[in-house]
C-alpha cells in the first residue's frame, strides 16, 4: 500500500466553512438584524409605559401624582422618539389616566393614542372620566371623542355623568348630547337625575323636552325613582310633566314607591293620586306632622261639609233667606 502524496492531496476546507456544510449557518458570532433590535426597544418602551402608574402617590394627592406620573411618560416618549421610534400607547394607558383623573397625562397620551378606541366593555376615555366624576378629562378628552357613542350598556358619556351626579361634566356635555337617550334597559339620564335629587337638572331636562314619562324594562319612570328615594324637590317638578297613575310591572304607582319607603314628604306630594282609603290609613297610622298638604285638605274638606250642613241663619228681620235654587234671579 502506498501513501498519498501530501502535495497532491485536497486541502481539507476551512473550519468555518466544514461548520457551514454541515448546519447550512454561518458560523461565529451572530449579528443581530436592525428589525429585532429595534422590536426590543419598542417592547422595552411599552413595558415602561405600561407601568408608568405604579407606586405610591406622593403626598400631594392626585395633582402631584398627576405630575409624578406625567414626567414619567414624557421621559419614556422622548428616550423613544430619541431612537426614532414613534410609540402607539394602549387605550387602557389613556382610560387609566381618565379614572383617576391625571389631566396633564391625558393631554400628553392623546397624541399616541385614539380617544375612541374603547375597551371590552365598550367604554370610551370619555366614558371613564365622566363615570369617575373628573370633569376637567371630560373637557380635554370631547374635542377627541364621540359622546354620542355608547358602551355595551347602551350609556353615553352623559348618562354615566348624570350617574354619578357630576354637575360639571353634565354642563360641558350637555351641548353636544342628546340628553334624552335611552340605554338598553329604557333607563334615561333624567332618571338617573330624579334618584340623585338634583331637581334643578331634571327641570333642564324637561324643559329640552324630554320625555318625563318614559319607563325603563321595570316600568319604572322618574317620578317613580324620586318619590322611592325621597327627593321631595324633584317630585315637585317632575309632577306637572309626569302621569302619576302610571304603574310599574309590579302594579305599584309613584304614591306606592314612597309610602312603602316611608318617604313620607313625597308621599304627601301625591297622596291625592293615592286609594282614599290607603291614604286615609297612612295619615292616620303615621301621624299629621308628617303630611302638611293632606291635613290642610281634610280640614278644608270638614269645613266645606260644616258650611253645608249649617242652616242658614235668619236676617235682622227675623226672615230665613231662601234656598239658593228657589231664589228669583237677580236683576241687571
Amino acid at each position: 500500500m502506498t501513501n498519498a502524496d501530501p502535495k497532491n492531496s485536497p486541502a481539507a476546507p476551512p473550519a468555518s466553512l466544514a461548520s457551514t456544510e454541515a448546519t447550512g449557518q454561518p458560523s461565529g458570532p451572530e449579528i443581530e438584524p436592525p428589525q429585532a433590535h429595534r422590536r426590543q426597544r419598542e417592547s422595552f418602551f411599552h413595558d415602561r409605559l405600561a407601568t408608568a402608574f405604579n407606586g405610591v402617590w406622593p403626598v400631594g394627592g392626585r395633582p402631584a401624582a398627576d405630575a409624578m406620573f406625567s414626567q414619567r411618560i414624557q421621559a419614556t416618549l422622548s428616550l423613544a422618539q430619541s431612537e426614532g421610534i414613534q410609540l402607539a400607547c394602549d387605550h387602557s394607558l389613556l382610560a387609566t389616566a381618565a379614572a383617576n383623573g391625571f389631566a396633564q397625562c391625558v393631554s400628553l397620551l392623546l397624541d399616541h393614542v385614539d380617544a375612541r378606541r374603547r375597551d371590552d366593555q365598550g367604554f370610551t376615555a370619555l366614558m371613564v372620566a365622566a363615570r369617575r366624576s373628573h370633569p376637567e378629562c371630560v373637557r380635554i378628552l370631547l374635542p377627541h371623542s364621540d359622546p354620542k357613542a355608547w358602551n355595551a350598556d347602551g350609556n353615553t358619556a352623559f348618562f354615566l355623568a348624570a350617574r354619578s351626579c357630576c354637575v360639571e361634566a353634565m354642563e360641558i356635555l350637555a351641548p353636544v348630547s342628546d340628553m334624552g337617550a335611552p340605554s338598553n334597559d329604557g333607563s334615561t339620564p333624567l332618571m338617573a337625575i330624579a334618584e340623585q335629587g338634583n331637581a334643578a337638572w331634571a327641570l333642564r331636562l324637561l324643559n329640552a323636552g324630554v320625555d318625563a314619562r318614559a319607563q325603563n324594562q321595570d316600568g319604572t319612570s322618574a317620578l317613580m325613582f324620586a318619590a322611592e328615594h325621597g327627593q321631595a324637590e324633584c317630585v315637585r317638578v317632575l309632577l306637572s310633566h309626569s302621569d302619576p297613575m302610571q304603574v310599574n310591572w309590579l302594579a305599584r304607582s309613584a304614591f306606592d314607591s314612597a309610602r312603602e319607603g316611608a318617604r313620607w314628604a313625597c308621599a304627601d306630594l301625591l297622596f291625592e293620586f293615592a286609594d282614599p282609603a290607603v291614604a286615609a290609613e297612612m295619615f292616620d297610622t303615621v301621624g299629621e306632622q308628617h303630611f302638611p298638604r293632606m291635613k290642610a285638605h281634610r280640614e278644608q274638606k270638614a269645613l266645606s261639609r260644616l258650611v253645608k250642613a249649617a242652616p242658614a241663619q235668619p236676617d235682622a228681620d227675623g226672615v230665613r233667606p231662601a234656598p239658593a235654587a228657589a231664589r228669583p234671579p237677580r236683576a241687571l
